[in-house]
């Protein structure tokens, strides 16, 4: 008895194989439901592709993201997860609150896996700065809650009340622990929103209610 085999194979994304086998003259019903079942293959695949590169929102994260992870650059209406030398490392449609968000870095696309191209290549060198001082002075996950750095002269941090003016990254280090004193001993009551401006170490440090 002749029959006929055909065979599908989707490599890497659906593992699966699918073998067919029929009589010659079986004719065209048979091969109907082959095309059939090999369209929800080809179905199957686009789902997948479009799971992992078209909806953002819902990709996942490893555990090596979370690591490496140093903060989120916004983008339309999602976020780029990125690591301290500006790879993306994944797209989500919302922060998680252990990480700061990135504001102010400016580039026109990107790729997962990828470095940022902004226009300014020394906006990462400044970002890792600060988060390695956060980590030295213990400031802690959720306490800066945003970085502001469009202009690298006159930086600034966020928590949930203060914005504080950091100025530039000279005297990074002193700053940021003059900064862990003063929020240690400033008894703002936390729906008072106010301006604390660190741009110059040795001077007054002020801080300003903002209404």
């Amino acid at each position: 008895m002749e029959y006929i085999y055909y065979v599908t194979v989707i490599p890497r994304v659906v593992n699966i194989y699918h073998i067919f086998r029929f009589k010659k003259n079986e004719g065209m019903e048979l091969k109907f439901r082959f095309f059939i079942a090999l369209g929800v293959v080809v179905l199957s695949l686009c789902l997948v592709l479009i799971r992992f590169y078209v909806l953002p929102g819902t990709q996942s994260v490893s555990v090596g993201d979370e690591l490496y992870s140093c903060g989120y650059v916004p983008y339309a209406d999602s976020f780029l997860r990125v690591d301290i030398d500006g790879k993306v490392l994944s797209v989500t449609g919302a922060v998680n609150d252990n990480l700061p968000v990135i504001d102010g870095i400016k580039f026109t696309r990107f790729s997962i896996g990828e470095y940022l191209r902004t226009e300014n290549d020394e906006a990462f060198k400044t970002i890792a700065i600060l988060i390695k001082l956060f980590k030295k002075y213990e400031l802690g996950d959720k306490f800066i809650n945003k970085i502001y750095v469009a202009n690298l002269d006159d930086i600034h941090l966020y928590t949930n009340n203060v914005d504080v003016a950091l100025g530039s990254v000279k005297d990074a280090d002193e700053k940021i622990r003059t900064l862990k004193e003063i929020m240690a001993n400033l008894d703002v009551a936390e729906d008072v929103k106010g301006l604390l401006d660190i741009r110059v170490i040795g001077r007054q440090y002020i801080f300003s209610v903002l209404t």
